[in-house]
């Protein structure tokens, strides 16, 4: 599973306060894919994670049928 982008930012890249955040937060996959995200063209979300260029919702029909976007 790609990084949450969302955290890694808010952790100003201490890999320590990353973990932290990621036990704690509830992120979105939007949240977790990124600022320059784009959009899915399987689930029609804004969850290509912007580094791996692999949606990351769970509920994507690509995702749920072992598939990659």
């Amino acid at each position: 599973m790609p990084s949450c982008e969302r955290c890694w930012k808010w952790s100003g890249g201490n890999v320590d306060l990353y973990h932290e955040l990621l036990a704690k937060n509830n992120c979105t996959p939007e949240d977790q894919a990124g600022d320059d995200a784009i959009e899915c063209p399987a689930c029609h979300r804004k969850t290509i994670h912007q580094i791996a260029h692999v949606c990351v919702n769970p509920e994507c029909p690509d995702m749920t049928e072992g598939g990659k976007t």
